[in-house]
Order: C-alpha cells, then sequence, then structure tokens
C-alpha cells in the first residue's frame, strides 16, 4: 500500500524549535535541503531494536551483538551492533517480560491530497512498576534530537495510545546516539515524564504545517511524499483499532 507518509522523527525534526513563527514555507525549504536532496539510508536498526527484546528476555548481549555482525544488511551491521553495546547495561536494569508493538502507520490528518499517515516505530512494551511502559528506540548516531522534537514523537504516540484505550501507560526512549563533538555512542533512557507534552490540537496544528509544505512541493516532487507500507500495521481512527 502507497500512501503519503513520514517517520515521526523527520516530522518533528522539520518543525525545528516548533516556534509559532515556524511557517510552511520554511518547513518546505528544509525538506528541499535536507529530505529531498539527499540520498536514502542504506540500512535501518531493526536488529537493534529485535535484539533489545532478546536482551530484556535473558539473552546475552555479546550474542545479540555477534548476531547483529553477521545479519542485516551489510552497510548496517556494524552500527546495530555498536547501537546494543551502548545501552546493554541499561537494558540489565530492565530485564523482564516485554511484547513487540512493531512498526505502526497511523492516520494523522487528512488534506485535499488525501491521507496522510504518521510512522512510528514503538519496538516493545513492558512492565515498569504497575505501568505498560512503551519503549521507542533511536539509534541514529549522528541524530540527536531536541526535547522538543522527541516531547513531540511522543505525544504523538500517547494520543494513539489513548484512541486505543490504554489506561495509564508510559513511555520511554532509549537512545544510543553520540553527544556533538564526540565519536562513540552514548547509551541513556529519557522518560516522557522528562519531555515537553503536545495535545492533540498542537498536534494537528503541526501536522497540518507539515502537510501543507508537502502540498507546496508535490508539484516539483510528485513522488517524493509516497512511501511504501509494507510490513506496517496500519491504524485509521475511523476502523477498529490493532488492540480491540
Amino acid at each position: 500500500m502507497s500512501v503519503r507518509a513520514q517517520h515521526g522523527f523527520e516530522v518533528a525534526r522539520a518543525c525545528d524549535d516548533f516556534s509559532i513563527t515556524r511557517t510552511p514555507d520554511d518547513i518546505a525549504q528544509f525538506l528541499i535541503d535536507e529530505v529531498l536532496g539527499k540520498p536514502r539510508g542504506r540500512f535501518n536498526y531493526l536488529p537493534a531494536d529485535s535484539g533489545v527484546r532478546e536482551i530484556l528476555k535473558g539473552v546475552p548481549a555479546v550474542a545479540v551483538r555477534a548476531r547483529c555482525l553477521r545479519s542485516g544488511a551489510p552497510a548496517g551491521r556494524k552500527a546495530n551492533s555498536d547501537a546494543i553495546a551502548a545501552v546493554s547495561h541499561l537494558l540489565l536494569e530492565m530485564k523482564g517480560p516485554c511484547f513487540a508493538v512493531g512498526n505502526l502507520a497511523v492516520r494523522f490528518f487528512r488534506s485535499k491530497h488525501g491521507d496522510f499517515y504518521v510512522k512510528l516505530r514503538v519496538p516493545l512494551v513492558r512492565r515498569r512498576g504497575d505501568r505498560d511502559c512503551f519503549v521507542v528506540t533511536q539509534f541514529r548516531k549522528g541524530f540527536r534530537p531536541s526535547r522538543a522534537q522527541m516531547g513531540f514523537y511522543a505525544s504523538m504516540i500517547m494520543l494513539w495510545l489513548a484512541e486505543e484505550g490504554f489506561v495509564n501507560p508510559t513511555l520511554e526512549f532509549l537512545v544510543a546516539d553520540a553527544p556533538e563533538g564526540c565519536s562513540d555512542r552514548v547509551g541513556r533512557i529519557v522518560p516522557i515524564e522528562a519531555l515537553p507534552h503536545f495535545g492533540e490540537t498542537e498536534i494537528n496544528f503541526w501536522l497540518g504545517r507539515y502537510v501543507a509544505a508537502c502540498d507546496l512541493l508535490l508539484k516539483e516532487y510528485p513522488a517524493a511524499f509516497a512511501s511504501e507500507l509494507r510490513g506496517y500495521q496500519i491504524y485509521d481512527p475511523d476502523q477498529e483499532g490493532l488492540f480491540r
């Protein structure tokens, strides 16, 4: 299924600091400079995501790192292994039952050019105390999202969870990026409580600006925002949810 869609972190990145003065024209220029003019990545971090679940279930981190080095896209094998190395000490404190959630494509917005889906990667859910804790990974070494960008991404997931009927869920980011000026990854956990919250009105406002920016570019880049959703669980608020 090919529709207009974008990864939630890419939407957040384009909105930058979420200043009210950031217009669709500003976002369109960012997309031209930082997205449309650059080649797509040669690999993803799905092997590391799977590895996180394995470690939480008791598989030794060294075995997970070895698997990452011999499977998946060759260009990403070391990156996946390094990401696991950066967070493995944190995972030791999180060991316990966990369940895969996966790659979600949630319809958040409609415009005159059709539906717009946001891709949300939520590798797993675990128990944290008496609450369901959804874990989001951010393993891109060169991308260090701001607190506002992480808060926006988390708020979209929490809005979706509310639609799904979850009672009092929480969320945390498991991060393995490189701080500015450093060559090595640093693992860290960022709980949602440490991030700014975006309400539904704010989410729709910024998604509206992002989609308006895409609309401005459709004539010059007609296929740029078409996205293949094979492998994604597709969620439409007008239909039955994934967990209902």
